[in-house]
This record gives C-alpha cells, sequence and structure tokens, in this order.
C-alpha cells in the first residue's frame, strides 16, 4: 500500500471508460483507514463542479481534525462536518440525545495521496510522494462482483406519528413562532453487515447525483447520494444552492412532463423555495458585501432517477473582513434542513424530532490550500458504524401552512427511494 506525502502533481492518461475506472479506484481505496471519493456521476445539472471526481486517502498515521478553522486550511482537507455542529456556531442551542449512529460533531483528514480528474479534461492527476507506485497499484486492482447482503431498515416515525408532528408544527406555524421546518424521519438497521463500496456503488446506480461521496473515517462510513450543494467558495464568490421543492417521477414519458410542470407552477413549493432562499442570502449577507448578494437563478428544475427538484442559486462577494472558513460557519447548518427563522427552527426540531440527526443535515466535501472549498448537503445518505453494525438514514421534508400531512409524508418514500432500492 503506498504512504505517500505531499508530492508534485503526475499526470496520467484515463485507462477505459470511467465508471468501470471509478469501481477499481474505490478497490484500491478500500483498505486505507481514511478515503474519500466525491464523484460528480456525469450529471450534467452543476454548473459550478471543478471536478469530475476526486479521491484521497491516508492512512493510520493520518492527522484527523475535529473542527474547521482559518489555521486547518493549510492542506487539502476531506470528511464531513455533522448537524449537531450547530451547537459550535448557536451555543445557546440545547443538545439533542445521541445519534444511533455517532460521527462525531466533526471529522476531516489531511490525505497523503489525492487522484483527480478536472471536468472537460482526459487525464487523471496524482499527488504523491510515489504517483507511478499508486497508479501501477491501482492498474493492478481488480473489481469483484458486488454480493450485497439485504438489508431490513426500521423507521422510527411511523406515518401517524409523522402526521401528528406535522399538525403540531402547523400550530407553530400559526402562531407566528416560524414560517417553515424541516421535519425528518430516520430509518435503522443493526447486525446486518453492509459492504459500504458495494452499497454505494449501488446507490449512485441507482441514483447519480452532482455531489455524490464515499468517505471512510476510521469505523464510520458516509455513503451519500446528495444532490443538493450547501456552499462553495471559490477564488472569492461564495455559491449556495439550496433545493425546496419536490415530485415523484412518472414511468410515462407525457405524465413524468406533466409531472414536472406541476411542479415547476406549484404555489406552494414555489413558497417554500423563497422562504429558503431568503434565508440563504440572509446567511450571505453575514459574509458578503451586500451589494454582492444575488439570486442567480430562481426556480431551477432539476430532474434525477427519483425526483423532480426546484433549485435557487444564490452567489456573493466575500467580504474582506470575513475569511471563507466564517462564511461556512456563518451559513451552516444548510437552511433548507433547518426552516426559517432557522434558530427558532433548529429549536422546534429538537423538541419533535424523538431522535438525533447525527451528521445527516450536516455537510461533506473538500477544502483546498488557501480557503476555496465545495461541500454538499448530507441527505440521501447513509451512515455506517462497522465496529458497531449499525446504519442509519434521514429522510424529510419542508412543513408550511399550506401542507397536507399525508403529501409530506409520501414525499419522504420517494426521497428513500434510492436508499431502499440499494438496500434489496
Amino acid at each position: 500500500m503506498i504512504q505517500a506525502a505531499k508530492a508534485l502533481w503526475t499526470k496520467f492518461p484515463m485507462p477505459e471508460p470511467q465508471v468501470s475506472f471509478r469501481e477499481r479506484l474505490l478497490e484500491w481505496a478500500r483498505p486505507f483507514p481514511f478515503f474519500a471519493f466525491l464523484d460528480s456521476c456525469h450529471s450534467e445539472v452543476d454548473r459550478y463542479g471543478e471536478y469530475d471526481f476526486l479521491l484521497a486517502v491516508a492512512g493510520n498515521e493520518a492527522r484527523i481534525l475535529h473542527d474547521l478553522t482559518d489555521e486547518h486550511i493549510s492542506n487539502w482537507l476531506f470528511g464531513w462536518v455533522s448537524y449537531e455542529f450547530r451547537r459550535t456556531v448557536e451555543p445557546k442551542l440545547s443538545a439533542g440525545s445521541p445519534p444511533f449512529v455517532d460521527a462525531g460533531i466533526a471529522g476531516f483528514f489531511i490525505p497523503e495521496t489525492i487522484l483527480l480528474k478536472k471536468r472537460g479534461e482526459e487525464f487523471l492527476e496524482i499527488e504523491s510522494s510515489d504517483a507511478e507506485g499508486a497508479w501501477k497499484e491501482i492498474l493492478a486492482v481488480s473489481v469483484p462482483e458486488i454480493k450485497a447482503k439485504k438489508v431490513v431498515w426500521n423507521s422510527v416515525l411511523d406515518r401517524d406519528e409523522y402526521i401528528r408532528k406535522v399538525g403540531i408544527l402547523k400550530n407553530y406555524i400559526r402562531d407566528g413562532d416560524i414560517y417553515e421546518i424541516n421535519l425528518c424521519r430516520e430509518f435503522r438497521t443493526q447486525e446486518t453487515p453492509i459492504d459500504p463500496v458495494e452499497f454505494w456503488i449501488k446507490l449512485t446506480a441507482y441514483s447519480p447525483v452532482p455531489f455524490a461521496a464515499c468517505i471512510r473515517l476510521g469505523e464510520k462510513y458516509l455513503l451519500s447520494a446528495s444532490p443538493e450543494r450547501f456552499l462553495k467558495h471559490i477564488a472569492g464568490k461564495l455559491v449556495s444552492q439550496p433545493i425546496k421543492g419536490t415530485i415523484s417521477r412518472a414511468k410515462n414519458a407525457g405524465e413524468d412532463e406533466r409531472y414536472a410542470e406541476q411542479l415547476k407552477n406549484s404555489e406552494k413549493n414555489q413558497a417554500e423555495n423563497v422562504m429558503i432562499v431568503d434565508l440563504v442570502r440572509n446567511d450571505l449577507y453575514r459574509s458578503c458585501d451586500p451589494h454582492s448578494v444575488k439570486v442567480d437563478r430562481m426556480f431551477e428544475l432539476q430532474t434525477f432517477p427519483q425526483v423532480h427538484h426546484l433549485v435557487s442559486t444564490i452567489s456573493g462577494i466575500l467580504s474582506n473582513q470575513v475569511s471563507a472558513i466564517q462564511a461556512f460557519r456563518n451559513a451552516f447548518p444548510p437552511g433548507s434542513m433547518t426552516g426559517a427563522p432557522k434558530y427558532r427552527a433548529m429549536e422546534l426540531i429538537n423538541q419533535v424530532e424523538p431522535f438525533s440527526r447525527g451528521i445527516y443535515s450536516g455537510v461533506c466535501g473538500y477544502v483546498k490550500p488557501g480557503g476555496d472549498f465545495d461541500f454538499s448537503v448530507v441527505i440521501r445518505s447513509l451512515v455506517f458504524d462497522e465496529e458497531k453494525v449499525q446504519g442509519s438514514f434521514h429522510v424529510g421534508g419542508a412543513i408550511t401552512w399550506d401542507s397536507v400531512a399525508e403529501d409530506e409524508f409520501e414525499e419522504t418514500n420517494w426521497k428513500a427511494a434510492a436508499l431502499l432500492l440499494a438496500s434489496d
């Protein structure tokens, strides 16, 4: 196994179609105790991505960080920030119960070897003290046939209880406490071994998305098929792309087109989206030149295998008085996963959800030396503890005054579809 130190980038031609090659890369990365594979899945909906994929690995001696501050950005970093990081940025928030699968408040590793393929280029770049050795190891890897076992999930919130809690939250909306809030369900499994790499390959086959992530930090794995960008910083510009508005796909092409039009023209879904756009604008105002904050796109329809989404894009230019990492903290957690106003929504989430979200509703991604970064929202994602043989995923949706509780519950089933398919 290559134990690499920081070195110059070396270029290698892509040897075969990228889809099969990524499986070879994952098999090569599998033995490393720390690795992160971030994949765009050939998605065409993301206008801001720089890479087709990134793979970073590190051995047992890797430096692990449990926070994200300005002093940490002299190296590449890969990892995640849990939703529970909310108490770091808002200390007055009360703690919830321990998550079923505890991935920590935050976890990043400094890689020893990095592989990346930039968009539009036909070669792979490797940064390693022995790039040639790493390349030869990768080419020698064989990819086994997928033989994943069936995973049985237990829902923490059943239909009746979810509907009852929607009613509770609508009372808070009626009373003026909040305008919108995200309510989630959790699915759990235990004592069923999961092969994380095989599960993620199946998951992203069912649900190819622009922000897919397979990350290992020791015994903990994050297997994500997220369609949503939380925040990107590049050369002083911040970009956030919240999703609000969802409808299922139809099998018939004509009917599917009607579904998409129904979503685009839905006053309820547009209202949800507008509320979160205003929240994200406010988050960016805390870090950007106020005159630079703008809504680049509103209600953009993005289509994925299981669902259609409405996505809006908000951007701004970072203020000279604010660092990129401080901007990250100013915007955390993702507004699309909390509600408006954000602080009160988080208080109520803590009251009504009978579980801790853990890493769900947090973010994952990378930081480059100097502070550029790209983070996705941890949704449509499984977190798995290999040592305890426990897995968990959450799904949720936005509750507004116009919400119909039964419809909101059905929306959570749409969002769970790819994870359940990957479990068969």
